[in-house]
């Protein structure tokens, strides 16, 4: 990226054909967008979801059709699912959710919120996204919008095996 071009980029996501990575920057009226940048250095950053709220955590499908990410364009933070090409857009949290990631077979997301992590069921069919009900996997050591905290950055606490049987947990302090 040229100097300048977006203040402070910092990379989320790697398009699973490895050809484009997913960013986070700083709008302009403060709030976190999401852009594209080209993974061979050719060509300028595409926005792929800039708006008033804040959009941020954003992570790519194993297929590449589809990005969940965090918003708080209703106040509260909840994870939503986008297409990467085209309209559409699902809530999949409700009443909070940080850090979604996917499984490996892209049928099953994970998100954390005030109850714990959480897994829920997924599935597109055509261009339509359907969800299950999330089910709390790790509760009281694991609730709350906590995370890695280094100064200025927030990471994930967990991370998920491509299979989805295994995880890495850094529990909350107590």
């Amino acid at each position: 990226i040229e100097p300048g071009k977006l203040e402070f980029p910092a990379p989320l996501s790697w398009s699973p054909d490895g050809t484009r990575l997913l960013m986070i920057t700083p709008g302009p009226n403060g709030s976190d967008d999401l852009w594209f940048l080209p993974a061979d250095g050719k060509g300028e950053p595409e926005p792929y979801l800039t708006s008033p709220f804040g959009e941020a955590e954003g992570d790519f499908s194993p297929d590449g059709r589809w990005i969940a990410y965090r918003s708080n364009e209703t106040g509260n933070f909840e994870i939503y699912v986008r297409s990467t090409e085209g309209p559409g857009k699902w809530q999949i949290s409700d009443g909070g959710g940080w850090q979604p990631h996917w499984s490996g077979d892209g049928r099953t997301m994970f998100f954390r919120n005030r109850e714990g992590l959480n897994a829920i069921d997924v599935e597109a069919i055509g261009d339509e996204f359907r969800t299950g009900r999330p089910l709390v996997l790790f509760g009281e050591i694991f609730g709350g919008p906590a995370g890695v905290r280094l100064p200025g950055y927030l990471f994930y606490d967990y991370d998920v095996s491509p299979d989805g049987e295994r995880f890495v947990v850094f529990p909350r302090r107590t």
